[in-house]
């Protein structure tokens, strides 16, 4: 989604990527490796929806640290 302002962090290449096969599909799962940001591009990905109005609820598990750090 081109104009998006980013929340907290800047994205690496590897969580664009991320955040565009998480937009392209409906289901899907991220086994990146561990530390590579999966959690910080999926709140990207669930922003960017919820802002299109195309999706009303979501449920992610991640560390308290990373809801902190995107202030939502």
């Amino acid at each position: 989604m081109s104009g998006y302002q980013y929340i907290g962090l800047t994205p690496t290449p590897q969580q664009l990527k991320t955040i565009a096969f998480m937009l392209r599909h409906k289901r899907g799962y991220s086994f990146s490796d561990m530390g590579s940001g999966k959690t910080a591009a999926s709140l990207w990905a669930m922003d960017m929806l919820f802002t299109a109005g195309k999706i009303k609820k979501v449920l992610i598990v991640c560390p308290l640290s990373m809801i902190i750090v995107t202030g939502k």
